[in-house]
């Protein structure tokens, strides 16, 4: 009898513990979640405001023309970082080059540095990874001797 005991409470013991697991990745699975549905609304709400920028007749290119920034490194070439440099081609303001981690899986016309190279002197850095801004910011803030800001700051 208490041998049949003894097994039951294990076999309870073990259930118990799958459980509490499959718990536990499940909370990380909904964190994860959580947090990619915060980046896509905001996402949503930049671009909004890009776009009623744009509808407004509005150039980001002022930003950078009132703030003196003549030539520029955009950190991050993804969607927003092509679209940052697309807004910047045919403008007085100079891509100088892009900063992306993951350099072998980036193409673009200008010169591509990642995270471990030493960079060209420009005048500013723009971050269009904004929703990881806060980290990248601290990276990059012993490498260049310009500000560094979010894309967030040039679309107002």
């Amino acid at each position: 009898m208490k041998k049949v005991n003894f097994l039951k409470a294990v076999s309870w013991g073990g259930s118990i513990a799958a459980l509490l697991f499959r718990e536990k990745r499940i909370k990380r699975e909904l964190q994860k979640v959580s947090e990619n549905e915060k980046k896509i609304i905001q996402y949503y709400h930049f671009l909004n405001r890009w776009l009623v920028l744009k509808q407004k007749g509005n150039s980001i290119i002022d930003f950078f023309l009132e703030n003196n920034y003549r030539s520029v490194a955009i950190y991050g070439y993804a969607e927003f970082g092509q679209r940052l440099h697309d807004e910047l081609r045919e403008s007085e303001i100079e891509v100088k080059y892009i900063i992306d981690k993951n350099v072998d899986r980036v193409w673009s016309d200008i010169d591509i540095y990642g995270l471990d190279e030493k960079f060209p002197s420009v005048d500013v850095v723009v971050v269009t990874a904004f929703f990881y801004y806060e980290e990248i910011e601290d990276e990059l803030l012993d490498r260049v001797k310009c500000p560094i800001i979010s894309i967030e700051d040039v679309i107002i």
